[in-house]
This record gives C-alpha cells, sequence and structure tokens, in this order.
C-alpha cells in the first residue's frame, strides 16, 4: 500500500480511502485495526464496510463489520480474526500505521429496533465487531 497518498477522503462516488492510524493486538489472535475516518464517510452501528485488496493473485473484496460506534467522527475501528491463512488476513497482516486502504459505502441493517427493550447480544470472535458497535451507540 502507498503511504498517504490518497489518505482518508472520498475518491469517487464509490471508493474512499483512509489511513490506517493504530493497529492493537488483543489476545492472541484477534487485531483492532483504527483507520482515520473520512468527514464524508457516513455508517449506522451495525453495519460492514466492503474493502478493496489486492495481493500476488490480484484484487478482490472481503466485508468487514464496523466495531466502533458511528457517533465517532474521527475514526473506523475493525476487529480482524488474526490466525489463519487466508487471503484477508494475509493482506491486514501485511499492513502498518501510515499504510492506506480502500473501501466502498458502509452496507447492512443489522440494528436495534427498540433500544428500550431487554436487547441479549451473544457473538463469538469477531462477530462481536457489529455488537460492539451497538453497545457504543446506546451505552
Amino acid at each position: 500500500m502507498q503511504k498517504n497518498a490518497l489518505a482518508d477522503q472520498k475518491i469517487n462516488n464509490d471508493v474512499y480511502s483512509s489511513s490506517i492510524i493504530g493497529i492493537e493486538n488483543i489476545f492472541s489472535n484477534y487485531l483492532i485495526f483504527k483507520l482515520n475516518r473520512p468527514k464524508n464517510f457516513d455508517f449506522n452501528s451495525g453495519q460492514y464496510i466492503p474493502f478493496l485488496m489486492y495481493d500476488n493473485d490480484g484484487e478482490f473484496q472481503f466485508n468487514y463489520s464496523i466495531a466502533s460506534s458511528s457517533t465517532n467522527r474521527d475514526s473506523i475501528e475493525l476487529c480482524i480474526q488474526s490466525n489463519g491463512n487466508g487471503r484477508g488476513i494475509k493482506f491486514w497482516k501485511n499492513l502498518q500505521i501510515g499504510d492506506n486502504v480502500l473501501y466502498k459505502e458502509a452496507k447492512g441493517d443489522f440494528k436495534i429496533i427498540d433500544p428500550n427493550c431487554l436487547n441479549v447480544f451473544i457473538a463469538g470472535g469477531s462477530g462481536i465487531s457489529p455488537i460492539r458497535s451497538l453497545l457504543f451507540e446506546i451505552f
């Protein structure tokens, strides 16, 4: 990835670019990636982002759930499982702070319908990401 050439902006009608501002290793097999949030990038807690990635085999796209609150206008956080040998995790493991990532508009409609009702959340592994985002929203 090229550093800061297209950082933190909407490149065209479909693609955004953000620089990585933090990488935190949590537990032994999960990483929290913190990205600068472009001013014109909107999302609702519980949504996911289609990321545009590439490797030696070419371009590919994977979806990652947003793990931060939509009210945080400065950054976007992703919780990514770091074990395994898939294309997606290999892509993320090669990134460093200052590198740029490309992605499309947020998608999905996982949400809390009535925050005044009792809500029970159960998740395993990186499936906690959209729930984490929703919990930031209501607490």
